[in-house]
This record gives C-alpha cells, structure tokens and sequence, in this order.
C-alpha cells in the first residue's frame, strides 16, 4: 500500500510542478503580468516539486533492496 502511495506522489507531483511551469511562461507572456497566475503556478511548482521529492524517498525506502529476491 505505501509503495503505491509514493507512486501516485511521483506521478501527481511531476504533473502539478509541470502544469505550475506552463502557468509562469503564460502568466509572465503578456503585456501585464497576472499576478494572481503567478502566485497559483509558484505554489504548484513549489507543491509539485515537495510532492515529487517526498515520494521518490519514499519509494526508494519501501523498494525491496534485493530485486532478486523474487525470483
């Protein structure tokens, strides 16, 4: 159950600091920049980035250290 918990984390994380990276090109590409934009995609990026962080350690912590082990 926790393995799957890191993965969701990875995937989910990655998207959201990749969706708040999009929203800055946008948001900084007009002639006035949108603030509020602005403010929403750094607290993604920011979010997406802990997300992705959190469960890459997680994952690394809860993976089988022998990966033969299975066999």
């Amino acid at each position: 159950m926790g393995i799957e918990i890191a993965r969701w984390l990875v995937a989910l994380g990655s998207v959201a600091a990749a969706v708040g990276l999009t929203l800055v090109g946008m948001a900084t590409s007009t002639l006035q920049p949108m603030d509020d934009l602005i403010q929403l995609s750094v607290i993604l990026m920011i979010g997406g980035l802990a997300a992705f962080v959190v469960g890459m350690l997680a994952h690394r912590r809860l993976q089988d250290t022998d990966p033969s082990a299975d066999y």
